[in-house]
Protein backbone atom coordinates (compact mmCIF):
# COMPACT_ATOMS: atom_id res chain seq x y z
CA UNK A 1 0.00 0.00 0.00
CA UNK A 2 1.53 3.30 -1.01
CA UNK A 3 1.46 6.43 1.10
CA UNK A 4 -0.87 8.30 -1.27
CA UNK A 5 -3.72 5.84 -0.69
CA UNK A 6 -3.33 5.51 3.08
CA UNK A 7 -5.34 7.64 5.46
CA UNK A 8 -3.32 9.67 7.89
CA UNK A 9 -4.59 11.91 10.62
CA UNK A 10 -2.58 15.09 10.99
CA UNK A 11 -4.26 16.08 14.23
CA UNK A 12 -5.16 13.43 16.82
CA UNK A 13 -7.38 15.80 18.80
CA UNK A 14 -10.73 13.99 18.84
CA UNK A 15 -12.56 17.17 19.96
CA UNK A 16 -11.64 18.91 16.71
CA UNK A 17 -12.49 15.99 14.42
CA UNK A 18 -14.91 17.48 11.87
CA UNK A 19 -17.59 14.73 11.99
CA UNK A 20 -17.68 15.08 15.78
CA UNK A 21 -18.14 18.84 15.57
CA UNK A 22 -20.88 18.45 12.98
CA UNK A 23 -22.59 15.77 15.07
CA UNK A 24 -22.46 17.83 18.26
CA UNK A 25 -23.78 20.94 16.52
CA UNK A 26 -26.55 19.00 14.78
CA UNK A 27 -27.58 17.26 17.99
CA UNK A 28 -27.69 20.49 19.99
CA UNK A 29 -29.56 22.31 17.23
CA UNK A 30 -32.19 19.60 16.83
CA UNK A 31 -32.67 19.34 20.59
CA UNK A 32 -33.15 23.11 20.87
CA UNK A 33 -35.57 23.11 17.94
CA UNK A 34 -37.54 20.21 19.44
CA UNK A 35 -38.02 22.05 22.74
CA UNK A 36 -38.86 25.33 21.03
CA UNK A 37 -41.43 23.71 18.72
CA UNK A 38 -43.08 21.83 21.58
CA UNK A 39 -43.50 25.04 23.59
CA UNK A 40 -44.58 27.19 20.63
CA UNK A 41 -47.28 24.80 19.49
CA UNK A 42 -48.29 23.95 23.05
CA UNK A 43 -47.36 20.31 22.71
CA UNK A 44 -45.10 20.25 25.74
CA UNK A 45 -45.85 18.00 28.67
CA UNK A 46 -44.22 16.67 31.77
CA UNK A 47 -44.00 13.28 30.07
CA UNK A 48 -42.26 14.87 27.08
CA UNK A 49 -39.76 16.62 29.36
CA UNK A 50 -39.00 13.35 31.13
CA UNK A 51 -38.76 11.50 27.81
CA UNK A 52 -36.32 14.14 26.57
CA UNK A 53 -34.13 13.59 29.62
CA UNK A 54 -34.36 9.83 29.16
CA UNK A 55 -33.21 10.01 25.54
CA UNK A 56 -30.29 12.22 26.60
CA UNK A 57 -29.26 9.68 29.21
CA UNK A 58 -29.50 6.81 26.68
CA UNK A 59 -27.30 8.75 24.27
CA UNK A 60 -24.78 9.47 26.99
CA UNK A 61 -24.70 5.82 28.06
CA UNK A 62 -24.15 4.72 24.47
CA UNK A 63 -21.18 7.05 24.24
CA UNK A 64 -19.80 5.85 27.60
CA UNK A 65 -20.13 2.21 26.55
CA UNK A 66 -18.20 2.91 23.35
CA UNK A 67 -15.53 4.80 25.28
CA UNK A 68 -15.23 1.91 27.76
CA UNK A 69 -14.53 -0.40 24.83
CA UNK A 70 -11.90 1.90 23.31
CA UNK A 71 -10.29 3.01 26.60
CA UNK A 72 -10.44 0.07 29.04
CA UNK A 73 -7.79 1.67 31.25
CA UNK A 74 -10.33 4.38 32.15
CA UNK A 75 -13.23 2.00 32.69
CA UNK A 76 -13.90 2.93 36.32
CA UNK A 77 -13.94 6.68 35.71
CA UNK A 78 -16.18 6.34 32.67
CA UNK A 79 -18.62 4.15 34.58
CA UNK A 80 -18.53 6.56 37.52
CA UNK A 81 -19.36 9.48 35.23
CA UNK A 82 -22.33 7.52 33.84
CA UNK A 83 -23.63 6.72 37.33
CA UNK A 84 -23.30 10.36 38.43
CA UNK A 85 -25.03 11.55 35.26
CA UNK A 86 -27.97 9.17 35.68
CA UNK A 87 -28.34 9.77 39.43
CA UNK A 88 -28.22 13.56 39.14
CA UNK A 89 -30.81 13.67 36.38
CA UNK A 90 -33.04 11.16 38.15
CA UNK A 91 -32.97 13.33 41.27
CA UNK A 92 -33.64 16.43 39.18
CA UNK A 93 -36.71 14.88 37.54
CA UNK A 94 -38.13 13.74 40.87
CA UNK A 95 -37.44 17.11 42.47
CA UNK A 96 -39.53 18.61 39.67
CA UNK A 97 -42.36 16.22 40.50
CA UNK A 98 -42.18 17.00 44.21
CA UNK A 99 -42.02 20.76 43.70
CA UNK A 100 -44.96 20.72 41.28
CA UNK A 101 -43.02 22.91 38.83
CA UNK A 102 -44.34 23.04 35.29
CA UNK A 103 -40.92 22.55 33.69
CA UNK A 104 -37.70 20.89 34.67
CA UNK A 105 -35.75 24.15 34.47
CA UNK A 106 -38.13 26.10 36.69
CA UNK A 107 -37.66 23.55 39.45
CA UNK A 108 -33.89 23.91 39.14
CA UNK A 109 -33.91 27.71 39.40
CA UNK A 110 -36.60 27.81 42.10
CA UNK A 111 -34.35 25.62 44.24
CA UNK A 112 -31.82 28.47 44.36
CA UNK A 113 -34.41 31.15 44.99
CA UNK A 114 -35.59 29.72 48.30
Amino acid sequence: MDSSSSYTVANNNVWLFNPNLIGYALSAGLDAFDGWAARKYKHSSRFGAMLDQLTHRCGTLSLVMALCKFFPDHLFLLQLSAVIDIASHWLHIHATDLSGASTLWFSFYSFFLF
